[in-house]
């Protein structure tokens, strides 16, 4: 019986392990995609002029949009667009050269449900393995 005993405790010792290196991972914010090029923080309108269908890997679409009374156009990093569709853009910080721009709802911060779920999903790949060890044990 105490060789049981031993498994339930390694196994339950891996689980608590990983959730502890999972939990500073996220802290350390280790678990996210890499920061993506500093935005002005401005968000403007923008009109589709060159659509791209999603078929296409790599597929970009062209937009032109008003900036301080000038109209500028940029590479808009996205498809399935139709041409004239308004879309909501995020300006980078730097705004010379070809400019790429993304839709204002995809930017990194602005939605934090997924950092949540990546979390979430790491405790139950941890519980998975907890689990697994209890397999090996009765096989």
């Amino acid at each position: 019986m105490s060789g049981a005993w031993a498994w339930a405790a390694l196994g339950t010792g891996l689980f608590l392990l990983a959730v502890v290196v999972g939990a500073v991972a996220d802290l350390l914010d280790l678990t996210g995609t890499p920061a993506p090029a500093p935005l002005s923080g401005r968000r403007v309108t923008a009109t589709v002029v060159v659509g791209a269908s999603c078929d296409a890997p790599g597929a970009d679409e062209r937009v032109r949009f008003t900036l301080d009374g000038s109209e500028r156009e940029a590479r808009f990093d996205g498809c399935g667009h139709v041409e004239g569709e308004p879309v909501e853009i995020a300006l980078p910080a730097d705004l010379s050269g070809e400019i790429v721009v993304s839709a204002a709802q995809t930017v990194r911060g602005e939605v934090v449900v997924g950092k949540g779920l990546g979390a979430l999903l790491l405790v139950v790949s941890a519980a998975a393995g907890a689990a697994f060890v209890f397999l090996l044990r009765r096989a």
